[in-house]
């Protein structure tokens, strides 16, 4: 208590501190970091070369190239049944592949009369699961309901463009359907498959892309400087653009998307994540809805292409693990601000795929501590890598925090039963998910104790 007491008494001042400071003394939340809408953020390769490379490096309709390869599946393989997290996370997909089996394919349902987004996100769920069981397992039954689970989405109306998260999270799945099932499906279901996700998703975006008038519930492209879906929307549609960008009948679109997806995620990145600190612009739950989704857009031109062309390479996102973790609680838990909801665990699979990235196992050991107590997510095996394991414990600083940035953090130990205070600041002008806010300034403050 006494240690509670101390913390808060810093906090305070701190505040007392704060307020009598210009606000140009902190981060606006990384909202407005100076960049014009209209600069050129850094040379990058065009959609036609994209594929270009891919087809250099893998040679035409080779299949898995989407994160996944067959080497990557063979070596899944070997961890069956030896104890490892990875076994753990395999017993996991078999009991997901043999429950969805036995349901039946998703129907189109609108519950709020604006989004399908479950549905969009169950379906995506469930071709990944099913799909991924088929290469590991081998087994026909996952990859015939799989194809049911595609086919039954074929037949929908639409993806709800209206509401484009949906048509994002669907064609997310049919990337990886249509990719790791490649092999499974005769000519004329792969023509379905891109037939319909042509039409569905393809055409859908370009309207985004060039504007075109139709319903919106949200201008994402459009918007400055813009949310999550900048990376949802953007890394779903290059997954799909690769997955089919070597078909004479989608590679001319699948070339205009990648030019555009691509830039418009690459731009994001460089505002979205703070260059001074890592803070990330919408709170620590965005945070994980937007890089995973630039873990599986990254992922899916290295595999695919050979490189990313630089688009993860961004000193902010390197220190974001550091926002991640110090904007966290001892268990972890995270500290509500921005458009963040509740408290919530913070161990995310995108850390495994940012240890990958970044080859650094101590940043894929946060996830590794907690996927076998997690519910099953397929996400886990794109990035899981137990030969680079880390054992080590490093000896972090207990405080956090630079002049400049919008967040700073202090605790008495990194024990579970330690003492968290953490402090946000700026200016408040987050506007997204209809939270605006009326006055100029903020100030929160969190103490958290665990006994």
């Amino acid at each position: 208590k006494a240690m509670k007491k101390k913390l808060l008494s810093i906090l305070l001042v701190l505040g007392m501190t704060i307020g009598t400071m210009p606000v140009t003394a902190f981060a606006n939340d990384n909202i407005d970091s100076g960049i014009s809408q209209t600069e050129n953020y850094g040379e990058f390769i065009d959609g036609e070369q994209v594929i270009s490379d891919m087809i250099e490096k893998n040679g035409m309709y080779a299949h898995p190239r989407i994160i996944m390869s067959d080497e990557r599946f063979a070596k899944l393989k070997t961890y069956i049944g030896d104890g490892s997290v990875t076994a753990i996370l395999l017993d996991k997909l078999r009991n997901e592949a043999d429950r969805i089996v036995n349901t039946t394919v998703a129907q189109y349902e609108i519950p709020d009369g604006i989004r399908l987004l479950e549905t969009s996100k169950r379906i995506q769920r469930r071709i990944a699961a099913l799909a991924m069981a088929y290469n590991i397992f081998g087994e026909e039954k996952y990859a015939e309901r799989c194809y049911a689970e595609i086919e039954a989405a074929c037949n929908f109306k639409d993806w709800n463009p209206s509401h484009f998260l949906d048509v994002a999270e669907m064609t997310t799945g049919f990337a990886i359907g249509y990719d790791w099932l490649y092999n499974w499906m005769n000519d004329s279901q792969r023509s379905f498959v891109r037939k319909n996700l042509i039409e569905k998703s393809f055409n859908q975006v370009m309207e985004d892309y060039e504007d075109k008038p139709r319903t919106r519930t949200y201008c994402w492209y459009q918007d400055y400087p813009g949310d999550n879906w900048k990376l949802v929307c953007s890394g779903s549609m290059n997954m799909a653009a690769l997955a089919v960008g070597d078909e004479a009948d989608s590679k001319k679109l699948a070339s205009e998307i990648l030019t555009y997806a691509y830039k418009e995620a690459y731009s994001f990145v460089r505002r979205a994540y703070s260059a001074k600190d890592g803070t990330y612009t919408e709170g620590l739950g965005y945070w994980d809805y937007a890089t995973y989704y630039l873990g599986l857009h990254s992922s899916s031109l290295i595999s695919a292409a050979g490189t990313d062309y630089g688009l993860a390479d961004f000193e902010g996102l390197r220190k974001s693990v550091d926002f991640i973790r110090y904007m966290s609680s001892n268990t972890p838990k995270s500290f509500s601000f921005g458009d963040d909801g509740d408290s919530r665990d913070t161990g995310w699979t995108g850390l495994l795929w940012l240890g990958e990235y970044l080859q650094s196992p101590d940043i894929s050991a946060i996830r590794l501590k907690k996927i076998a107590n997690d519910s099953f997510n397929y996400l886990d095996l794109l990035w899981i890598d137990e030969d680079k394991k880390s054992d080590s414990v490093k000896d972090s600083p207990t405080d956090w925090g630079d002049v400049g940035a919008s967040n700073a953090s202090f605790r008495n130990t990194w024990d579970e039963s330690g003492t968290v205070a953490a402090l946000h600041v700026g200016k408040n002008e987050y506007k997204y998910h209809k939270k605006i806010m009326h006055y100029s300034d903020e100030l929160d403050l969190v103490i958290n104790e665990f006994n």
